[in-house]
């Protein structure tokens, strides 16, 4: 097999796996607020926001690990204030606000 396919193929999948895996907070993302709904009544709707499933065991663990990757998604899209959706099942998302 062609070393160069090998090595595309192999970043391929690992970039695949970047999306997906639930990360740290970046400072970024710290600066994104969590806010209740009425909070956001007059800012700017950017969009959902959706973590990658996590495989841990610990589903606890795995929740606070893609709520810190909802918001470091959020503040990559300019977002100030993320509300995270309660009736979303299987997977973490916030719905991303740029308030003034």
């Amino acid at each position: 097999m062609n070393v160069r396919l090998i090595a595309i193929t192999v970043s391929s999948a690992l970039l695949a796996c970047a999306g997906t895996t639930p990360t740290a907070l970046m400072p970024e993302g710290a600066r994104v607020r969590v806010s209740e709904g009425t909070a956001v009544d007059g800012c700017e709707y950017l969009g959902d926001f959706i973590a990658g499933g996590a495989s841990q065991s610990n589903r606890a663990t795995a929740s606070y690990l893609e709520s810190n990757q909802v918001r470091n998604l959020a503040a990559a899209k300019g977002a100030t204030d993320v509300v995270f959706d309660s009736k979303a099942r299987g997977h973490v998302v916030g719905k991303g606000y740029k308030c003034p």
